[in-house]
């Protein structure tokens, strides 16, 4: 598969079911790849997996990059009134899709 290609499928299903989201003071739209709806379980002090997995595709429909500076690890998004912290990003293969796994910025 071309990046051309992955990166209008993943705009696609960006459409289909959009999650608005705030960083440094910018609204972005991505679409919500993973939600762990469970009770948090605790191991040693530490909970395993995130709360949500955020995808963003990293180029508009015209090839125009959707960030200036990419999100890191430790930084802030807010969706809706709530806060999470970035607990691990990756982007693809095909440098097309950026992803976040977000966590409660109070847990």
């Amino acid at each position: 598969m071309t990046a051309d290609i992955h990166g209008n499928d993943l705009r696609a299903m960006i459409s289909d079911a959009p999650q608005l989201f705030t960083f440094s003071g910018n609204s972005y739209t991505g679409t919500i790849s993973g939600l762990n709806m469970r009770r948090a379980l605790e191991l040693g002090g530490f909970e395993e997996g995130p709360e949500m997995t955020l995808v963003i595709a990293l180029k508009d429909s015209v090839g125009a990059n959707v960030f200036v500076t990419l999100p890191t690890v430790g930084q802030s998004v807010i969706i809706g009134t709530k806060t999470y912290r970035i607990d691990r990003t990756e982007i693809d293969p095909l440098n097309v899709g950026f992803q976040m796994d977000l966590r409660s910025a109070h847990k």
